[in-house]
């Protein structure tokens, strides 16, 4: 057994490389969906009145589905899938939706200060978890940090970006809109814990890398949100000041949601829904260790024992100062998947997706430069969303469906492309048949209703609905928009079942065939070939986070590690670590991904020159 499992793990393993080239009616009635518009928004973009009082079933959903085309759908249904996702977002950096969103009642939310640790009497930063503000905290050592993070390799600095962050960070010093950057000093910090007395029931989500302080389109969300006429006049202070002025004279906000290492939530005020339960003054580290003060300067060393001792008790906190970073990327690594305590209301998506162009790549695609009336469209729409507080509960997840097609189809998808490519070395067209099959038979089989062998139009709309149907009434165009675009992605995922399993048949025929003619044969391998082609293809299009993985298993202590965007403890973007240049020279994340462990803070810190260890 432990055999078998291995060489699944293998089989999968290869599956994932091969798929990106590392190697070169029913008998039980489907319940009725009824669309409801009893709301301001919903009045704003419910549906069209055929459809008000419609029902969607098995049997017609097809027929009320929108158009769509699949860059567009798959497009729409990542954006679902990666939302509240730190590793598909990172993945996907210029997240172009706005979801409304909710954290619950009891909710810990952090920011650090070094303000004495006041309340903020306006908008700030707060952050899910509290690594990312106690990183942002000042590692006090005595010394002030000794520079300024570098500017984002590949794009712009994004110089104008110098808002306090979930520590009270402003990497970006002075800009246009706001005061100087406040110096890092040596004094103490105050990490204040805050908790969710209400529901923060006014809130978007921003998808993609949106806190990534660029303006390369990363931001552009915040661009539209802040009504910005240009990115010379664009900074994150100021648009958070935008955006929580906006949203208070249209019903309300309570700020919205970015992701940088972990997420973080832009509280447009503290005294609403918050209350302070915990203010803690950070103490000097080498206080706290009950070591006596570092010293930087030789002059002040009176002899060489002392400054061997120096020398390693620096060491010692070098290694502490590592650990905290590595401590907020495991912080951001245990969101990889999803975090739970941020809820996303699908009902009330807004979204420039199938109303015009938007570029298919999410390294490249912008929409700060869309059209006057698109512009306007959405914000009229935005504007909606806030006339009433968003409900997760009461319209379906569709994140829930999103994943559950993902994780069912994307490693079928995987083994076939593999398959192919094995195919291609050994030219064996029973082996390439049992091998397609084998991953498509029994999805096939499970639809196909005896005596019939081959796979009807009616049980073909049923493998469709099977997985993308919704678990409660639709409310809104968003959500016909969302089920649209997943019925079209599903449709593509079930002819390339189909077309695999019956390919599979014919090409297992030689097992009853001997001696097949040559012009039937030519005409299999010309069909294989071109299926090939379409398999991969569908996998370039998906793009699913599920393909960039370690090739190994980490160790205990040690993470698979999706590289981040903006300011970060490696440095910004992380550097050069886990990002590869396509042929364009843009940096993208590489499908192929490492293992790190504090030790590769330490050592990228050592390498640079940062650490804070005195140099004579």
């Amino acid at each position: 057994m432990r055999g078998r499992r291995i060489v699944g793990y293998i089989f999968f393993t290869l599956a994932v490389f091969f798929a990106f080239g590392y190697l070169t009616t029913t008998t039980t009635e489907i319940a009725s969906y009824i669309f409801k518009d009893d709301s301001s928004f919903f009045k704003q973009i419910a549906f069209p009145k055929l459809l008000k009082k419609e029902q969607i079933t098995l049997n017609n959903y097809d027929k009320h589905i929108r158009r769509i085309d699949l860059e567009n759908a798959t497009a729409v249904f990542n954006e679902v899938n990666n939302a509240a996702r730190q590793k598909n977002a990172d993945l996907n950096p210029i997240g172009v939706s706005f979801i409304p969103a909710y954290i619950p009642v009891g909710t810990h939310l952090y920011h650090s200060t070094r303000n004495g640790g006041k309340i903020p009497d306006s908008f700030e930063w707060t952050a899910m978890d509290y690594e990312f503000s106690y990183n942002f905290a000042h590692f006090n050592r005595g010394k002030p940090r000794s520079g300024r993070p570098g500017p984002p390799p590949g794009g712009h600095r994004g110089r104008k970006h110098h808002g306090n962050g979930p520590g009270g960070k402003s990497p970006f010093g002075k800009g246009p809109h706001g005061g100087p950057r406040p110096p890092f000093g040596s004094g103490n910090s105050n990490l204040l814990t805050f908790e969710v007395t209400r529901p923060l029931d006014k809130l978007f989500y921003l998808g993609g890398a949106s806190a990534a302080k660029s303006e390369t389109g990363e931001m552009d969300t915040q661009y539209i949100l802040s009504q910005a006429e240009s990115y010379d006049v664009f900074d994150e202070r100021w648009a958070a000041e935008q955006i929580c002025s906006w949203g208070k004279k249209n019903g309300g906000i309570d700020g919205y949601i970015r992701l940088e290492i972990g997420f973080e939530v832009v509280i447009c005020d503290f005294y609403e829904k918050l209350r302070l339960i915990s203010n803690v003054t950070l103490s000097n580290v080498t206080e706290l260790l009950e070591f006596p003060p570092e010293k930087f300067d030789k002059r002040s060393l009176e002899s060489p024992d002392e400054d061997e001792l120096n020398r390693k008790r620096s060491s010692i906190i070098d290694g502490f100062q590592a650990m905290s970073g590595y401590e907020q990327y495991e912080s951001g690594e245990r969101v990889y998947s999803g975090d739970d305590r941020i809820l996303l209301d699908f009902s009330k998506l807004v979204t420039p997706l199938n109303r015009t162009y938007i570029n298919p790549d999410p390294y490249k695609r912008r929409i700060y430069n869309i059209s006057t009336d698109v512009k306007g469209q959405l914000l009229t729409e935005l504007d909606a969303v806030l006339s009433t507080p968003n409900d997760p509960y009461s319209s379906t997840n569709w994140q829930v469906v999103t994943t559950n097609i993902e994780k069912k189809f994307g490693p079928i998808l995987a083994n076939l492309n593999t398959s192919f490519a094995l195919y291609n070395a050994h030219k064996t067209l029973g082996v390439l048949g049992a091998n397609i099959t084998t991953y498509t038979f029994n999805f096939y089989r499970r639809y196909v209703n005896y005596p019939e062998h081959n796979l009807s139009a009616e049980a073909r709309k049923m493998a469709i609905w099977d997985y993308i149907h919704p678990y409660l009434p639709l409310k809104s165009r968003s959500d016909l928009l969302i089920l649209s675009s997943l019925a079209k992605v599903q449709e593509s995922l079930v002819d390339a079942m189909i077309e695999s399993f019956e390919l599979g048949r014919d090409l297992m025929s030689v097992y009853t065939i001997p001696n097949m003619p040559k012009e039937k044969r030519n005409a299999l391998e010309k069909q294989a070939l071109s299926l090939q082609t379409k398999i991969k293809s569908l996998l370039d299009t998906l793009n699913w986070p599920l393909f960039y993985r370690c090739r190994q298993n980490c160790k205990i202590g040690e993470m698979c590690f999706i590289p981040t965007w903006g300011p970060s403890p490696l440095g910004w973007g992380n550097a050069a670590l886990g990002f590869e240049n396509d042929q364009d020279g843009r940096r993208r994340i590489s499908r192929d991904c490492q293992c790190i462990s504090y030790r590769t803070l330490l050592e990228a810190s050592e390498h640079k020159g940062e650490s804070n260890r005195p140099k004579f």
